[in-house]
């Protein structure tokens, strides 16, 4: 990739993320279905165009808000019992078995991930009727108050956006509308720093560390 070419790339996804990371507000993810946007990898391999990464950010977020809260439609008269942990059936009509919505996952996130994080026993389970069952979500983090992406840094294989993540100082929880900004106060949270990478997988992007509070 030339020089002028990356800085144009560059240039294109700096705009994505203040679209993405700096509006005034966080408006919650709406529960995805199963048409999932594909992004390309083209060859040899570039960044996706600023619009279909903004459309897979937005797909994987409200997806991994789903699995975190565990916002499934299940069958609580058929769970399976393991290592002291209930499952219940999974009955989205999205998901007609455990292989369907690992298929699905692999679509949007990178066989290690889904393999090492999503998919994690502690979650979900394969039940002998080749049904997925999940265990009890979580409520979420109360406290949790906000969030900015910062720039992202391109590779030829790699993509890496830095974000900060806002929570109130003393752990109370945050009552107020949730931010995608830097606030104007910054000094009445305290922050974490994470960041999430894309990576070419079977010629599409990929999200490989991804993370979203709620």
């Amino acid at each position: 990739m030339n020089k002028k070419a990356f800085a144009v790339i560059s240039c294109m996804i700096f705009i994505l993320v203040a679209a993405v990371g700096c509006s005034n507000k966080a408006p919650a993810p709406e529960t995805p279905d199963t048409e999932v946007p594909v992004v390309e990898a083209a060859e040899p391999t570039t960044p996706p165009a600023e619009e279909d990464l903004l459309e897979l950010y937005d797909y994987a977020a409200a997806l991994y808000t789903e699995i975190g809260k565990m916002d499934f439609a299940v069958d609580k008269e058929a769970s399976i019992i393991q290592d002291d942990t209930t499952y219940y059936k999974i009955v989205d009509e999205r998901f007609d078995s455990y292989d369907t919505f690992k298929a699905h996952l692999m679509q949007v996130f990178t066989a290690n991930m889904v393999n090492t994080e999503l998919l994690r026993e502690t979650r979900f389970i394969e039940g002998k009727d080749g049904y997925l069952y999940a265990a009890e979500g979580s409520s979420g983090t109360p406290f949790y108050a906000g969030y900015c992406l910062g720039e992202p840094v391109i590779g030829e294989d790699i993509i890496t956006v830095p974000m900060t993540a806002y929570f109130t100082a003393d752990d109370s929880p945050y009552t107020e509308e949730r931010f995608s900004e830097v606030p104007d106060n910054p000094e009445d949270f305290r922050t974490e720093e994470y960041e999430f990478t894309l990576l070419p997988e079977d010629g599409i992007w990929k999200f490989d560390i991804f993370r979203v509070f709620y």
